[in-house]
């Protein structure tokens, strides 16, 4: 048993340098969005989503990049450093992302979305 991986039950796997996804999600169901600051989620919101979806699929390649850049980070913080120098519509586009998957999460869950 000595080559099985300790798990960590607050994060990923002990040594695992990627950011815990789950745990964003997990805090996104409960109101606190680590990954973005009030106003940016206030600016994205408020940009038109058929424009956002036309960025995303204008310039998929650059956004899974960017993806995945969020998804290597070593923890919320780095991640939400990165997507604060993001040009505004890649930013928006991100905060959108995050909350279709977050919306979609809740409601396979069958809780309320907010």
């Amino acid at each position: 048993m000595a080559d099985e991986e300790t798990v960590d039950r607050a994060g990923p796997p002990k040594g695992d340098a990627r950011m815990d996804a789950e745990g964003i999600l997990v805090a996104g169901e409960h109101g606190i969005h680590l990954l973005f600051d009030t106003p940016t989620i206030g600016a994205a919101l408020a940009e038109d989503p058929q424009a956002l979806r036309a960025i995303v699929a204008s310039r998929r390649l650059e956004l899974r990049a960017v993806l995945q850049a969020i998804l290597a980070a070593p923890g919320a913080d780095q991640a939400r450093m990165f997507i604060a120098e993001l040009p505004s519509e890649l930013r928006h586009v991100v905060v959108m992302l995050y909350f279709e998957l977050l919306e979609r999460r809740l409601r396979s869950r069958g809780s309320a979305v907010h």
